[in-house]
């Protein structure tokens, strides 16, 4: 059985499904490192004074139980407390509410009867004659002088891991998402639907956390994983909120050819204008610290974008450049400049113009030309490319 942990989210419906299980469409929009023991109230529910929110414990439900709490709450984000599987599941109670109270009982009659015995033990050995304690015994001199591995104290790193038991749970499992993928989120940006991937370390226990917003670039998103979610996720990792955002939503799209970009730039501009709206009202972002990180007609979008907007605090720039006229452009915010020397899409030539502006401006900027880089960043590391990351914005 998979080791389990209990876990509180604020949550929200997804009410472009309908359904009558809501267990299986949680969106979780932030997690919450308040202890459950430290709040007040019971084992149902208690008071979380940090948010000022009713914490409702859905694994002490039946599954039938907790979906018919969530329907009756489908219109508001709340906070809930579940047992979350290292599979990403969770576990609902769905023992009979008649022999729950029994079952209970049980378990505590059993855990008070196994503490007696323990205490009884410990004093009939206490009691025992001294000649019943087994004889030290010279190391040096014994036959089997091999070294005992579980000797060594426990704060030592040498000491072998303590054995954990799996916990014992009842009750049957829903799917819900894992707490090391994304968080599903979205906002509206005129009358489109534009879906985000929300990743965060649940770790963190600072209140206010930087924020990064990712942009793809015109080549779109993988399924699964994939360039741009790794960046998320080694960035999550430096205790930053990251929203890779799907701005191509906004035109139906997965990925856009010239005539694409053409015909929907300015309306991607306006999607990112309002994702950085969207982002300030996300739980423990810290309002004026949000970076922009972009690759190709992403770091585009996010340098015209950056360009117009003050509470912008930097840009990260991959493979991109200034399209539109500059003219117009007075300040920018610091911006870091990674550039691969083999790149044959966006070339040198237009990576210095964009620095031109950048000077023009009085920018504060950082240039990496990588050498034999192409336009992908294929032949870079992740770990290379997180350090570039971690020293420009935490400078």
């Amino acid at each position: 059985m998979d080791i389990a942990a209990d876990q509180i989210f604020e949550i929200k419906m997804n009410k472009e499904i309908k359904t009558y299980n809501p267990l299986d469409n949680l969106i979780l929009s932030y997690h919450c490192p308040v202890d459950w023991n430290s709040m007040d109230g019971n084992e149902r529910e208690r008071f979380c004074k940090q948010c000022s929110k009713t914490v409702f414990n859905i694994s002490d439900l039946s599954r039938k139980q907790a979906n018919e709490y969530l329907q009756q709450r489908s219109n508001e984000p709340h906070c809930v407390k579940f047992y979350l599987r290292s599979d990403g599941t969770i576990t609902t109670d769905d023992c009979p509410r008649i022999i729950r109270p029994l079952r209970n009982a049980s378990l505590k009659v059993i855990e008070r009867a196994s503490l007696f015995i323990s205490l009884i033990f410990i004093s009939i050995c206490n009691l025992l004659p001294t000649h019943a304690q087994p004889k030290k015994v010279d190391p040096s001199k014994s036959p089997f002088s091999m070294p005992n591995p579980f000797a060594a104290p426990v704060a030592s790193p040498k000491a072998a891991p303590t054995p954990v038991a799996a916990p014992i749970t009842m009750g049957r499992v829903c799917p819900i998402a894992r707490t090391d993928a994304p968080i599903l989120g979205q906002f509206k940006s005129g009358n489109k639907v534009i879906h985000t991937e929300n990743f965060f370390s649940p770790d963190s226990k600072k209140e206010k956390l930087p924020v990064v917003i990712i942009m793809h670039g015109a080549g779109g998103l993988d399924e699964k994983d994939g360039f741009f979610r790794n960046v998320a996720k080694a960035l999550a990792k430096q205790n930053k909120i990251v929203v890779l955002v799907h701005y191509m939503d906004q035109s139906n799209l997965k990925s856009a050819n010239y005539a694409q970009i053409g015909k929907n730039f300015s309306l991607w501009k306006k999607t990112l204008e309002r994702t950085i709206d969207y982002v300030k009202t996300l739980p423990n972002t810290d309002q004026n610290d949000i970076s922009l990180l972009g690759h190709s007609l992403g770091a585009q979008l996010s340098l015209h974008t950056a360009a117009n907007r003050s509470d912008i605090k930097s840009v990260i720039v991959m493979a991109g450049c200034f399209v539109l006229p500059t003219d117009q452009i007075k300040s920018m915010p610091p911006v870091l400049i990674l550039q691969g020397t083999a790149d044959k899409t966006v070339t040198l030539a237009r990576e210095q113009a964009t620095l031109k502006v950048l000077k023009r401006v009085n920018c504060p900027y950082e240039e990496h030309l990588l050498k034999g880089v192409d336009h992908s960043f294929s032949q870079t590391s992740m770990s290379e490319l997180e350090q570039y990351f971690k020293d420009f914005l935490n400078r």
